[in-house]
């Protein structure tokens, strides 16, 4: 597909993971190793989007964030790449209870480019127990959540803030796309229910694409999962039965599968 001189490209790294949920000492390590080979293989590109909770920390602070985000820059400086990196950082759960911290950074060769904290929790528990935003344009560590890429802005939406959105009715801050860190399904019922209504909506009420990275747990598979999506049907509901992927799904520009310890990147590829 023939491409604006002014466009850009976005990738989208979802984890398809061996893994029931991802825990141990050895996961950062491993998956320091896998975005480093992604970046290797496909560092022309200008944006990466992982999953949330990409790393998870015992606790997250602000050292813990500009720790990570060093991680991030020494992988892009090592391979001579210009791109931003956007992934999600989690404190560890305590026993019985949802993450503590959700926070997505944005990091390109400069450094934090940008930093957003969860503001819409996934269910009542969420709400009491994660420490939640205050707004959804709030900064985070001196961060804003929008960060810019060439001539175009991106906003950072942590997981369940995509419903946050429309819910709430939040209006289009001057971005051009929605960046989507997704923890991640155990189950196929719950991605079509995000894709058809998380992104497809906020799709509709903000006039930008939305792009997601999720991990698929226990050896889920993607399969047609459309990880970019742009609303183009009017003011059909989102919520109308028979709203299908294909009428919704970004064209793809590539499909690239990486492989790592346990878990294996799949990468789509869109230009906006």
């Amino acid at each position: 597909m023939k491409q604006s001189e002014n466009s850009l490209s976005v990738v989208t790294i979802s984890l398809e993971s061996t893994y029931d949920r991802p825990q141990g000492e050895n996961l950062n390590e491993y998956r320091t190793e896998l975005i480093s080979n992604v970046i290797h293989e496909l560092g022309e590109n200008d944006i990466f989007l992982l999953p949330a909770g990409f790393y998870k920390h015992e606790d997250v602070t602000e050292t813990t964030v500009k720790n990570d985000a060093e991680i991030i820059k020494g992988i892009l400086e090592a391979n001579g790449s210009r791109a931003s990196v956007c992934f999600g950082i989690d404190s560890t759960p305590k026993e019985g209870t949802p993450y503590e911290y959700q926070l997505a950074v944005a990091v390109d060769w400069s450094g934090i480019v940008g930093v957003g904290r969860k503001s819409n929790p996934a269910s009542k528990e969420e709400k009491s127990a994660v420490c939640l935003a205050f707004n959804y344009d709030d900064t985070e560590f001196g961060y804003e959540r929008i960060f810019k890429k060439g001539d175009k802005r991106f906003y950072i939406a942590v997981c369940f803030d995509i419903y946050g959105l429309t819910k709430l009715k939040r209006v289009n801050p001057g971005v051009d796309a929605i960046l989507v860190p997704i923890h991640g399904f155990e189950r196929h019922n719950r991605t079509s229910y995000f894709a058809l209504n998380g992104f497809a909506g906020a799709s509709k009420a903000w006039s930008c694409p939305v792009f997601g990275a999720a991990v698929f747990f226990d050896n889920l598979k993607i399969n047609s999962w459309p990880t970019g999506v742009k609303w183009a049907l009017g003011n059909k509901s989102v919520k109308e039965k028979g709203v299908t992927y294909d009428e919704i799904r970004i064209q793809m520009d590539g499909e690239y599968r990486i492989d790592g310890t346990d878990e294996t990147a799949v990468c789509y590829k869109y230009h906006i």
